[in-house]
């Protein structure tokens, strides 16, 4: 059996979404419910976002060709599935920490290795990405209502059969051949394509406008770190369920995707620096209802508005790349936008949230706010405008 590559790829990032919807958003509640504390688990996660961060600039990088993606892949999922199921079978404190750590390492590496993935086959087939994603953010949509009736009904155990289940199947999609099969470009030259990687990485870091580009959306992006770790632990404890809880996050993740349809043609003639605007002030906004209201309604209300302090951010953060660089460049900055304004921006904010959430509780939420708004003070500082890379002769 052979799967056509649009069809295959979609598949794939179903199944890999919906661990992500069985792991992102609950870990936490496991986590408590092994008798971890709220600062200790906020500790754990934080290093998690690192253990991400370390994993896609050590582990991504070694994949040299095209058709080594789908056997790393395979193996970074085998190793996940059974460092879970030993957690499952010896629920050990440094065995809980090894695991959250190990699977942050090995999942994450999953997204990159996939977008190659869906890069090569654009190249090859002119591949649709956008209809092959979206399919991703509907699995993990679905999966978080799913896991919250499951939760509710059979406890926190769920949650680790469910990510080795979802797993097992991301695992199967594998094994199934592609078509057409991912090969190298045989005029390729490896080397110098890292060398010149390498040296645009560091080139675009001593200019001051992708600084700042870099650390505002590191702002926007990473004041969802208190929602990430602890929005689950919170909407608990003032009396929501887990049913309720999954309601949530995929009301966000609803909105999320109809800005991702919709965002192009709506912001067709906006600047990336007026987007990114937009996206801080409605972060502020959703991050401050969210700390101070524990109103069902009016926290819907803001979950509705990750189609703006996420996807909005998303969207200006690719246009800007593509105005920003060209040719090689556009890889670095792509990089350094995950690695740097995602991963790391997130776990050193959730660090922060960790410290402070046995203190304030719902109050790191407003500091969130408080972070997004300096985003924004950022913004307003007058930029140069953005200029194409020179053509080379």
């Amino acid at each position: 059996m052979q799967l056509k590559a649009p069809v295959w790829l979609a598949s794939f990032f179903t199944m890999f979404f919906a661990v992500w919807a069985c792991f992102i958003p609950f870990w936490s509640l496991w986590l408590s419910k092994e008798g971890m504390n709220a600062s200790d688990i906020g500790m754990l996660l934080s290093f998690g976002m690192l253990a991400r961060f370390i994993g896609g600039i050590v582990i991504v990088p070694r994949v040299k060709q095209n058709s080594q993606l789908i056997p790393v892949s395979r193996w970074l999922l085998l190793i996940s599935i059974v460092a879970v199921a030993l957690m499952y079978f010896k629920r050990d404190l440094w065995v809980l920490v090894a695991v959250t750590l190990l699977i942050n390492a090995l999942l994450a590496c999953l997204i990159p290795l996939g977008d190659s993935m869906a890069t090569r086959w654009i190249h090859k087939i002119k591949l649709n990405y956008g209809q092959v994603r979206v399919w991703g953010s509907a699995s993990f949509m679905v999966m978080t209502m799913v896991m919250g009736v499951l939760i509710s009904n059979w406890g926190e155990d769920t949650i680790i059969i469910a990510v080795i289940i979802t797993s097992m199947l991301t695992l199967f999609i594998t094994y199934i051949p592609a078509s057409p099969a991912l090969d190298d470009d045989p005029d390729s030259d490896q080397s110098n394509q890292t060398e010149t990687k390498s040296t645009s990485f560091w080139q675009l870091l001593q200019r001051p406008s992708i600084v700042k580009f870099i650390v505002v959306v590191a702002l926007i992006q990473g004041s969802h770190a208190a929602y990430y770790a602890y929005s689950a632990l919170y909407w608990k404890s003032i009396g929501f369920s887990e049913s309720i809880i999954g309601y949530l996050w995929g009301a966000a993740v609803i909105f999320e995707m109809g800005m991702m349809v919709y965002g192009q043609k709506l912001f067709s003639r906006w600047n990336p620096e007026r987007m990114l605007i937009l996206a801080a002030i409605g972060c502020s906004v959703r991050w401050f209802i969210t700390g101070m209201s524990d109103d069902l309604w009016l926290i819907a209300i803001a979950q509705s508005l990750h189609a703006v302090s996420y996807a909005v951010a998303h969207l200006a953060s690719i246009k800007y790349i593509a105005i920003a660089t060209k040719g090689s460049e556009t890889i670095a900055l792509q990089g350094l936008y995950s690695a740097l304004a995602l991963n790391l921006g997130t776990a050193l904010l959730t660090f922060i949230c960790g410290y402070f959430y046995t203190d304030l509780g719902n109050s790191v939420f407003v500091i969130m706010a408080v972070v997004s708004a300096a985003s924004l003070l950022l913004l307003l500082i007058k930029p140069k405008p953005v200029q194409p890379p020179a053509a080379q002769a």
